[in-house]
């Protein structure tokens, strides 16, 4: 539906940022990879535009420039504090065949040479790793924690807020549950106030995350509503957590605990992550034409990323491949299926795509195809570990994943920009 309108907009030529980014996405559906490239780094160098930044790294790594790429992003990360560049850095790093150790050594580096530091990027990017078609390790949480900001709660003359203290001593109110402002908190008051640690939303969210692994849906219900005790989970770059609590509560036999917290969400704030929350209530508890109505509003209200830990791309298509699992109602896997081959399109570079469809596609040749890329961008694949090893063989024997983007990469600079 979009395609005629990015044509009107490209029409004339007049390289405005509408007219390269409309060009540039048409080049995407079409699957010009190389024109997409050129289209993301004339966005991004003439605009100095972060989003053609993002799409010009994850096309380099795609399409095997991935020095290029880094050189790239280690550049710009010093020069700007900006969540763009960061989104594709899973792209080199999957692409790599890096193991979540690796990732979090590396992490650790960055953070040591305060790169990301400042917004807690490098900490949100780990959480990220450990998460998007991995299954998280204790060894991961606990390296989450080393690296993730410090969290105090404020409640002299805050409201029971939470700050972050980051780089060089600088302070950011995370959003507590008493807290309706979102900006720096000066020294003084902070000095002044009764200062409480407490965890960080992201370690709370992994140790969630590795109970979950576990099966232990009691121990993860009582994590995430410890969680919203302290922080507001309504707030955007907060509200994240609250599909994964109600799926604790709801598979734990607890789900009064979050229905109640659900209740309490102001309506001008029931937005993307309180949709998807009912979603899970709903199906878990037999509803399922409430829960996709449920998706279907979620989906109308998909946020930016931004900020935020966790992909809203990738957070849509896990909780509908969880209410599948959990439920055995096809029409989840219906949705999960579609929603990967949508973000095949304007996102190519990310494997997680491809590697669920791999798993969940009822169409042999749609599957191989999926199995294949997966395996280009992503060796290491989680879900692709789900496949027997003679299924992937043939696969990639019989569809080259690397000639999707190497073909359309031969004349790829391999310098930095």
């Amino acid at each position: 539906m979009a395609a005629p309108l990015y044509q009107i907009a490209s029409r004339k030529e007049t390289h405005s940022e509408a007219d390269i980014t409309s060009r540039l996405r048409l080049s995407l559906l079409a699957g010009d990879y190389h024109a997409a490239l050129e289209g993301s780094l004339e966005r991004a160098q003439r605009y100095d535009d972060t989003q053609g930044f993002r799409d010009y790294l994850g096309l380099l790594h795609a399409m095997g420039a991935s020095d290029a790429a880094w050189d790239t992003f280690n550049m710009l990360a010093r020069q700007m504090d900006n969540p763009h560049i960061w989104d594709t850095v899973l792209v080199g790093h999957r692409k790599e065949g890096k193991s979540t150790t690796e990732i979090a050594a590396w992490a650790k580096q960055q953070v040591g040479q305060q790169i990301g530091e400042k917004s807690n990027r490098t900490a949100k990017y780990l959480l990220r790793a450990g998460i998007v078609d991995r299954l998280p390790s204790s060894d991961w949480v606990k390296a989450l924690t080393e690296v993730a900001a410090q969290s105090w709660k404020l409640d002299k003359n805050f409201g029971e807020i939470v700050i972050e203290i980051r780089e060089n001593g600088h302070t950011e109110v995370v959003s507590g549950t008493g807290a309706n402002v979102q900006m720096p908190v000066w020294k003084g008051a902070f000095s002044a106030a009764k200062q409480v640690p407490v965890k960080s939303n992201l370690v709370f969210f992994a140790e969630a995350s590795l109970a979950f692994r576990e099966k232990n849906f009691p121990a993860a219900e009582a994590l995430l509503r410890e969680a919203s005790t302290i922080y507001n989970l309504s707030r955007e770059n907060l509200a994240y957590l609250l599909p994964y609590f109600a799926f604790a509560a709801a598979n734990s036999g607890n789900v009064a605990s979050v229905e109640d917290y659900i209740a309490n969400v102001p309506p001008e704030e029931r937005r993307f992550d309180f949709h998807l929350a009912q979603a899970v209530i709903q199906g878990i508890g037999g509803k399922t034409a409430e829960s996709l109505q449920s998706l279907k509003s979620a989906l109308y209200l998909r946020p930016f990323t931004e900020d935020r830990p966790l992909p809203t791309e990738y957070q849509f298509a896990q909780i509908c491949l969880l209410l599948h699992q959990t439920t055995g109602e096809s029409q989840y896997r219906d949705i999960a299926i579609d929603w990967a081959k949508k973000n095949q399109k304007f996102q190519p570079w990310h494997a997680w795509a491809y590697a669920m469809e791999a798993i969940l596609a009822t169409n042999h040749a749609d599957r191989m195809r999926a199995i294949a890329i997966a395996n280009y961008l992503d060796p290491n694949s989680e879900m692709l570990s789900q496949i027997p090893q003679v299924e992937r063989e043939r696969a990639i024997k019989d569809f080259d994943g690397t000639k999707l983007f190497l073909e359309a990469g031969t004349a790829v600079d391999q310098e930095p920009i």
